[in-house]
């Protein structure tokens, strides 16, 4: 990815019981999920995903799992062949819609900042967001692996759009 885009995970946990707003812990960034960090059902934990392309970052919030599925990998075909692809969120009404204009993908939706992204870049930082999401969250939560089965076809599938396997 060229240094102007950045696009990150994140997890979203309550520090304690009392608290009134999620904190988002970039994904990567987590090796643990904190004692006595609640507000996490096994399956839905609440997650984002952030764009930044310069400027103000765009973060588009939804379950962790579905975003992630649906959201980034599900686009990636699609948008490799220059089409559309619409997320509809599992959490909250509204959507985000993701068009492809020549070598750029934008961005827009309900609750979404718009932003425009290269496309090239903005389809590989998908699929390593799958590819991590695949990765760590069996490793934070035990059990969490058998709620990623409607998210791995949808990473080789992806991945196979873009010619990785």
């Amino acid at each position: 990815m060229s240094p102007a885009l950045r696009v990150t995970l994140e997890l979203g946990l309550l520090p304690d019981p009392d608290a009134l707003d999620l904190t988002y812990v970039p994904l990567a960034d987590v090796t643990a999920v904190p004692e006595g960090a609640t507000g996490q059902d096994l399956g839905f934990e609440a997650g984002r995903v952030v764009i930044d392309a310069g400027g103000e970052p765009t973060r588009i919030e939804d379950t962790l799992r579905y975003l992630v599925g649906g959201l980034c990998l599900r686009s990636v075909p699609p948008l490799q062949h220059g089409g559309t692809h619409t997320y509809r969120y599992v959490d909250f009404v509204g959507e985000v819609r993701l068009v492809v204009d020549g070598e750029l993908v934008l961005v827009t939706g309900d609750e979404v900042r718009p932003v425009t992204c290269p496309r090239a870049e903005l389809l590989a930082a998908f699929v390593t967001l799958g590819e991590q999401l695949v990765d760590v969250m069996p490793r934070l939560l035990p059990g969490y692996a058998a709620y990623l089965d409607t998210v791995r076809p949808a990473l080789d599938a992806a991945r196979e759009a873009l010619g990785r396997r």
